[in-house]
């Protein structure tokens, strides 16, 4: 039974090879073959079991066809079911994965190898009861141990979706799709993050999947798309204020992942003539297939979702979804009890709350370097930036019993430091006020590009200097913005918390301290401009 991907040429599934080969591939708890009749039932509709697991594999193959062709009827009881047909939490879970991976291929053979006719569906069953779909399933998946790319997706999202905790049984599975998302969606590529979030949220929206819908939303709210674009892009893209050429970007994807009948065919040509280039036509297509395997994933999972949904989204039309706010992080008000932020400095602070002054010697050890730093950017001063990281570590032992968890450690420490900085700076000259935009005027006026003329390079020692007093020079909010971004290496949303801004306030600010301090330092470094000779 050969796999759609045979008919597909290798540069449209290869940036999915990691999942394909991890759940398509030898190993496995399912038999192969049996993996690989599941992927082919999604994209061609046809589910017949292997000759030799005919009567084994029939539930589980009922399932999994119900899953690719009515996603909205699965529910608890289907689960529950398995289970009496002898499948354990980890084999339902590799065969959920496996039809996620033919909806992905299913996609990807529309968007490249356009098929003439789709396959028949028939008629839709209704949707599972909102008390079925009350999930996730697998009910062990929940205290398996983190999966090694937990770490990768806490750094990406500021929190370990729940979709991908619910998988924890199949830690390869969890890595390998968490390369993709790292390859697709957070690496820079021809296309943007917000774009490529715009995507999703439709593509989520299409298939009425509330979970994908949501998170992509607020991702999306946090590149600073506004609420209003966002609700128009879980409902009607067209009604939204993007691009005409955005709109088409967006509409094609959604087109493609949609269940064939309900909207009009995807034209990748539409593309073109909106001047899309072939490379971001493609990206397209692969979001496309990505949102679809993360949809599947969710209707065979039931995970909760990771902030809480004014309604569901199989309910009420997508404008009602719950997409405003703007927190960097959810709240544990917001998030399923399962699912807080991991904080790597938890343990540390547990045990000094309990009164372990070596846990709190560890926690100092840990940050002090980037708390002096951060002082000493402010204040300018080395013995400003000594004292300051003292008092800093004093008011955290005094205050430690008052950190809720809410936040990171790390980003409640900085916000300390920042706060300290500004203080010692208030008591030399007058305060700088970090609300304040004074220079919404500013026009970088030398935009020459830099060299290193060996002639007029300065000194390693002697840039350093201009470079911290270019930087002392500037108002304080641009200097705390770029120190704690530029030079501290903080996340944008780290940095957003610690100055309690929302993050597109905070590129604001990054963009224009990066132009000032290009602008205070152009004379020593820019290239000295060329006249013409009489």
């Amino acid at each position: 039974m050969p796999l759609p991907i045979d008919a597909l040429p290798s540069e449209a599934w290869a940036p999915f090879a990691p999942i394909l080969e991890a759940l398509l591939g030898e190993g496995g708890l399912l038999d192969r073959a049996l993996r690989e009749a599941i992927a082919f039932g999604a994209v061609a509709g046809t589910f017949d079991a292997p000759a030799q697991q005919a009567g084994a594999a029939t539930a589980l193959l009922e399932f999994c066809r119900r899953l690719a062709l009515e996603p909205l009827a699965i529910g608890r009881g289907e689960v529950a079911r398995l289970r009496e047909s002898g499948f354990d939490d980890a084999a339902i879970l590799e065969a959920v994965l496996a039809t996620a991976c033919g909806t992905l291929l299913g996609i990807l053979r529309r968007g490249f190898a356009a098929p003439a006719g789709e396959t028949a569906r028939g008629p839709a069953l209704p949707p599972a009861a909102a008390g079925e779909r009350q999930g996730p399933y697998l009910e062990t998946a929940r205290t398996a141990a983190d999966p090694p790319a937990f770490a990768a997706l806490q750094k990406q999202f500021g929190f370990v979706p729940n979709l991908f905790r619910a998988q924890a049984l199949l830690p390869d599975a969890v890595e390998a799709e968490a390369r993709v998302l790292e390859a697709l969606l957070f690496a820079p590529t021809a296309l943007t993050r917000a774009q490529k979030e715009s995507i999703l949220v439709a593509v989520s929206a299409a298939g009425r999947n509330t979970y994908g819908a949501v998170l992509h939303g607020r991702a999306l709210q946090m590149t600073g798309v506004p609420v209003e674009t966002i609700v128009h892009l879980a409902g009607e893209p067209e009604s939204s204020d993007l691009s005409d050429c955005e709109k088409a970007l967006v509409e094609t994807a959604r087109r493609l992942a949609a269940r064939p009948g309900e909207l009009p065919p995807a034209r990748l040509e539409d593309l073109s003539r909106h001047r899309w280039s072939g490379e971001q036509a493609r990206e397209a297509v692969w979001l496309a297939a990505l949102g679809s395997f993360l949809t599947t994933a969710q209707f065979g999972l039931g995970v909760p979702p990771d902030f809480r949904p004014k309604r569901d989204f199989l309910a009420d039309p997508p404008a009602e979804l719950n997409l405003s706010g703007s927190p960097a992080r959810p709240k544990d008000d917001e998030r399923d009890p399962s699912a807080r932020i991991q904080d790597p400095d938890r343990p540390l602070v547990v045990a000094a709350r309990g009164g372990d002054m070596t846990a709190f010697e560890s926690l100092v050890r840990r940050h002090q370097g980037r708390v002096y730093r951060t002082v000493m950017g402010i204040t300018g001063n080395a013995e400003d930036a000594q004292d300051g990281a003292q008092s800093v570590f004093l008011k955290v032992f005094r205050k430690l019993g008052d950190f809720g968890g809410d936040a990171l450690f790390s980003t409640w420490l900085h916000r300390i430091a920042v706060n300290e900085g500004l203080e010692r700076l208030r008591s030399r000259k007058p305060m700088e006020s970090l609300e304040e935009d004074r220079e919404e005027d500013f026009r970088p006026l030398r935009l020459e590009p830099w060299i290193e003329d060996p002639e007029t390079r300065f000194a390693r020692a002697e840039m350093k200097r201009l470079v911290e007093e270019a930087l002392g020079r500037l108002p304080a909010p641009y200097r705390t913005a770029l120190l704690l971004r530029d030079i501290q290496e903080l996340s944008g949303l780290e940095a957003a918390a610690v100055l309690g801004v929302p993050l597109p306030t905070l590129k604001t600010r990054l963009l224009r301290g990066r132009l000032m301090l290009r602008e205070a330092l152009a004379g020593h470094f820019a290239a000295p401009l060329k006249t013409a000779s009489a």
